[in-house]
């Protein structure tokens, strides 16, 4: 019977963990042992190159996270070769993943890493090291260099195979795993996260606050009428504690009515003077006075929490006055605040895609430029695009080489412009910008071509980045109503390529990237064989259908497809970590291509896609 079930485990095993570009002498090491592995990289992004470098991520019994250790490769022909020991001690396995010298590209088979796990003497892996590698997949994802995947369903089954094995494990992870079991969506997860905690803590309400905040937070996922009684019993136990105040200020975040939303602050105003939400807060009920073009209220609000205000405050404040044309002299006044604050706070703000230093900069080269001072804003656009590609902005880019152009300073339009062209970080108008000084020097004849050139290597290589990417999954099956209330079925979507986007109202980069999109759609209006899917999820609040129907009618996206997600079970089934997210489904009902994120540049968005239908489109016709 035990050699049964070793079987069995093992079996388990090997579809879990595909290690396919790479061999390792010995699948199941015990402890203390040292695995040779061979790694051929002609399938990865990493094929061709003359450096390779491997990071290992080791993990113990102790659920400890340790940072990555580099392995030393020998090229021996097109295959890189190394070892990996396994003598520290409590060592249950490795993930690891290999980089090119730079570290810009990354090989982690697909986001599941190269994964070898310590076994014991049956053959079975160690105690604890199912458990490892799946703790190992969130801990990695924090490291600067490894972006592992945050599947909480493959961290579900992870677990689940541990604790069928060693269930005293459970006890001291219980609620973790109840968490990513409620991310899941796993069938029957609100049963089994209801049984679990009825059988951990009963009727027992004598617990610690961050207990019980677990414990609503669980029930909340899971639908449970009993998160209320947590709910209330967290507010009742500490009236004026954290909780309490996120709740107050959840109400306002979702409250539509501008005249109800100022009500709500007033009160949470007068409950929580010290809170550290007011200033979030504020930024809503500063948006409204803007909105109305009351500055004097604005002004008033500002000077009555300037002293718990910061630099992303006074910025969108700023940007948004700026987008309203209100008061530009108030507006540069609060964009020069973001900047001074910034530099008090810059070790305190969140990790952002662009430097804020730099997003700040662009907010006060935008008001200077409203303002007809021109040169000023041209040097605040200048430190505003910043000193690499990595921190290049198409819009930043945009306004820069425009506004040179005015100014007559041709020459570092014209530079600066082909640099963004070069390095795929311009836009529509920066390329005609260029197009037009080629005819203006040259004429017509070769423009094309020119453009072409500087383009060429930029999109050799984004195609080349895109086709590397490309996987075979299959996509969960949905049926969901649009915003007419007709059914779309993805199954009766069958035999066409389906792209999904995620979105949601709130969702500013899901919003630009619309225009880009509906060129996509327009583009393969004509080809039945093609159908763009916009998936709307995780709004907030209940009443939320009026107001996507208003974006779509008011943006005027009405030949957009839009069906609704109105419990998330669709967006967590295509295990979404953020929006926008967008899927490429062939004919045969797979997942080919996966993206999160997107530019605000049309013609990038189009290119994109395109690339990801027309592959696909080729694929079908072939077979």
């Amino acid at each position: 019977m035990r050699k049964l079930l070793s079987i069995f485990f093992a079996t388990l095993f090997l579809p879990l963990l595909s290690n396919a570009q790479i061999s390792f002498s010995n699948n199941k090491p015990k402890f203390g042992e040292t695995v040779s592995f061979i790694y051929n990289p002609s399938q990865s992004p990493l094929a061709n190159l003359s450096i390779i470098r491997a990071s290992a991520f080791f993990f113990n019994e102790k659920l400890t996270f340790t940072p990555p250790q580099t392995i030393f490769l020998k090229k021996i022909g097109k295959e890189w070769r190394g070892e990996i020991n396994f003598n520290s001690k409590g060592t249950v396995g490795v993930l690891i993943a290999f980089r090119d010298s730079t570290d810009k590209t990354i090989d982690t088979n697909k986001d599941k890493g190269y994964v070898i796990l310590v076994h014991d003497s049956l053959q079975n892996p160690v105690k604890g090291s199912y458990l490892g590698l799946a703790f190992n997949y969130n801990f990695s994802n924090t490291h600067p260099l490894f972006k592992f995947s945050k599947d909480v369903t493959n961290q579900v089954v992870l677990m689940e195979k541990e604790f069928a094995r060693h269930p005293e494990l459970k006890k001291d992870i219980l609620l973790m795993y109840l968490s990513l079991l409620g991310l899941s969506k796993k069938e029957g997860y609100e049963k089994t996260i209801d049984s679990e905690l009825s059988t951990k803590y009963g009727d027992n309400t004598d617990l610690k606050t961050s207990e019980l905040m677990q414990i609503y937070l669980l029930y909340s996922i899971s639908k449970n009428k009993k998160a209320e009684n947590y709910r209330k019993l967290l507010i009742d136990k500490e009236p004026k504690g954290f909780f309490a105040q996120q709740e107050r200020s959840r109400q306002l975040i979702e409250e539509n009515d501008a005249v109800k939303k100022l009500v709500l602050f007033e009160s949470f105003e007068k409950d929580f003077p010290n809170s550290p939400l007011l200033s979030s807060s504020a930024i809503l009920i500063a948006n409204i006075y803007i909105d109305r073009k009351d500055t004097t209220k604005l002004k008033q609000l500002v000077r009555k929490y300037e002293a718990k205000l910061g630099s992303t405050f006074y910025n969108s404040v700023a940007s948004r006055m700026v987008e309203k044309n209100l008061d530009l002299n108030t507006a540069e006044a609060f964009s020069l605040k973001s900047i001074e604050a910034y530099s008090t706070e810059k070790k305190k703000l969140p990790i952002s895609n662009r430097p804020y230093e730099l997003i700040f900069r662009d907010t006060y080269a935008t008001i200077l430029e409203k303002q007809g001072r021109l040169k000023e804003a041209l040097e605040n656009y200048k430190f505003a695009v910043g000193s690499t590609p990595e921190e290049w902005s198409s819009k930043v880019n945009e306004s820069y080489v425009l506004l040179a152009l005015k100014l007559g300073q041709t020459n570092e339009a014209k530079t600066k412009g082909e640099d963004f062209i070069k390095a795929g970080k311009s836009t529509e108008k920066i390329r005609t910008a260029i197009k037009n000084l080629y005819i203006k020097t040259y004429g017509k004849s070769g423009v094309e071509e020119y453009i072409t050139s500087l383009e060429h290597e930029v999109k050799v290589k984004n195609k080349a980045d895109i086709l590397s990417k490309i996987i075979s999954e299959t996509a969960p099956i949905f049926e969901l109503k649009d915003l007419s209330g007709k059914t779309v079925s993805l199954a009766e979507l069958r035999g066409k390529v389906v792209i999904l986007d995620f979105w949601a109202t709130w969702c500013g980069p899901c919003i630009r990237s619309f225009p880009g999109m509906q060129q996509a759609q327009e583009k393969y209006k004509n080809n039945p064989k093609v159908k763009f899917l916009f998936i709307n999820t995780w709004e907030q609040g209940d009443d939320y259908l009026p107001k996507v129907k208003k974006l779509i009618a008011d943006k005027k996206y009405t030949n957009f497809t839009v069906p609704v997600d109105i419990d998330s079970k669709i967006v967590t089934a295509y295990k979404v970590e953020a929006i926008p997210t967008k899927f490429v489904i062939d004919a045969e009902g797979n997942i080919r291509f996966k993206r999160r994120g997107s530019s605000d540049d049309k013609e990038e968005i189009v290119e994109e896609i395109s690339l990801m239908i027309d592959k696909l489109l080729n694929e079908s016709k072939k077979q």
